[in-house]
């Protein structure tokens, strides 16, 4: 039997993520911020509106 193959993608997204005006990037660890941006991309519709940059392929 084959062997499965997948096609690697790896690329660059940007897209902006609404905040409240007294929003304080500085009292968010990095690990919060990347739930954060997570969640707006997957949940909140960011992957509808962003750009997508540097795509890279590989088999």
């Amino acid at each position: 039997m084959d062997e499965q193959k997948y096609l690697n993608v790896e690329m660059r997204v940007k897209f902006d993520v609404p905040v409240d005006e007294d929003f304080d990037i500085d009292e968010f660890s990095e690990e919060d911020l990347r739930e954060i941006a997570a969640n707006h991309f997957f949940n909140g519709g960011g992957y509808d509106i962003a750009d997508y940059y540097d795509f890279e392929f590989d088999i």
